[in-house]
């Protein structure tokens, strides 16, 4: 699992990984649990990540694609 860009760690110490295990998109249902419990999302201008990019538009469009069906998914899963 990447988790790029979240900079949260992937298990918390209790065991419970604070997001849905069957999700593609981790970091946007941790976003929305977060804010959920009344703590604000903010831009940090020197945060930097680590990732690994598509080589090939064919890939880049697959991913893209499975990120957007996820995050649809979770939006309608918690009601939003």
């Amino acid at each position: 699992m990447s988790r790029a860009g979240n900079g949260l760690p992937a298990q918390r110490s209790d065991g419970d990984r604070g997001y849905r295990s069957r999700t593609l998109a981790e970091d946007f249902d941790i976003t929305i649990a977060m804010l959920e419990l009344g703590y604000r999302a903010v831009y940090e201008p020197k945060a930097v990540a680590y990732t690994s990019a598509m080589t090939s538009w064919k890939g880049l469009n697959k991913q893209r694609l499975r990120w957007s069906r996820a995050i649809c998914r979770s939006t309608v899963s918690t009601g939003g």
